[in-house]
């Protein structure tokens, strides 16, 4: 089960502001790989 699908009841929107970050870090290559494209397509 995926982070996404769970709904945090009794969590912190500071909580769950940490978690958003901690996802965007865990998908920091893909999102590298496509600037990099957008980059090399100009």
């Amino acid at each position: 089960m995926s982070k996404k699908e769970v709904t945090p009841v009794n969590w912190s929107s500071t909580e769950i502001k940490l978690l958003n970050t901690v996802d965007i870090f865990l998908q920091k290559p893909a999102i590298m790989k496509k600037a990099e494209a957008n980059l090399c397509a100009l």
